[in-house]
């Protein structure tokens, strides 16, 4: 099945590393990746810069870059996510404080509206340290449908790197701690019959556990409202985590990506 990755065009520095990051994860899923500049000014002119970036992909990895006219950013890259039957749209963390302080009329996850395809973030300086296939991928778990979803996209990807998932629970004060290392235990072993699998108990606030989370090459995470996808950004612990995350961020909305039956 053809698979597109889309990168929304911004800035420079957050342009490159989102380019990067969308070349990582576009090698293993054998995906094109679509570089997208919102036009609003109705030229439909392809700038030279996403030209450039697209004819200088990895040989491995086919890339091109387009020009998709609207009145507005939000409506671009959603007509883009549409059109293009994209499975995910990356963009770099500086997008990302703009939406968070105003939702409307910029670049980043809060602006593509009712998109089924999932979210994911390069952290600023990405492209710099020489971005790799991800191999150790955690997952950040909460017993919820959406968790199951994202450990088994997780799985999924680390059967193609060869690489491992880390399974992340964040506790609060009240919570279970042996309980929780029991469900987590036996997830584990679930996850171990496919690739290598690790457990990380943490305590505190969530998205300050998760976000601070080392060793990771990336962090998914199951979305608990499939729809509007600014919902999804601006309305839960995934905000502060794409915002904040030393690394990059997937955020999958519910039924996207999962089968039926999953690890959970």
């Amino acid at each position: 099945m053809h698979r597109t990755i889309l990168v929304a065009a911004g800035e420079n520095r957050p342009l490159h590393d989102a380019f990067a990051l969308g070349v990582a994860l576009a090698r293993p899923r054998g995906a094109e990746v679509v570089l997208v500049h919102a036009d609003i000014g109705g030229s439909r002119a392809i700038p030279d810069e996403l030209v450039g970036l697209a004819r200088d992909a990895p040989v491995d990895v086919p890339a091109r870059a387009i020009s998709v006219g609207a009145a507005t950013i939000t409506a671009a890259l959603h007509r883009a996510v549409t059109e293009e039957h994209a499975e995910m749209l990356v963009v770099g963390t500086s997008h990302l404080g703009r939406v968070l302080r105003a939702v409307r009329g910029d670049i980043a996850l809060g602006v593509v509206r009712d998109a089924p395809c999932a979210i994911a973030a390069a952290p600023l300086g990405y492209a710099a340290a020489v971005p790799k296939e991800p191999r150790v991928v955690g997952v950040a778990w909460d017993g919820s449908t959406e968790a199951g979803e994202a450990l088994e996209w997780a799985v999924q990807l680390a059967e193609r790197t060869g690489g491992g998932v880390e399974i992340v629970q964040v506790l609060g004060g009240a919570d279970d701690e042996a309980a929780a290392r029991v469900r987590l235990e036996r997830l584990r072993r679930a996850a171990e019959e496919r690739v290598p699998a690790t457990i990380d108990l943490r305590h505190g606030h969530v998205a300050d556990a998760l976000a601070g989370a080392g060793g990771l090459d990336l962090l998914v995470m199951g979305s608990r409202r499939r729809g509007p996808i600014e919902r999804v950004v601006l309305g839960s612990v995934s905000a502060d985590v794409l915002h904040r995350a030393h690394c990059p961020v997937v955020v999958l909305p519910r039924g996207v990506y999962a089968p039926v039956e999953t690890l959970a």
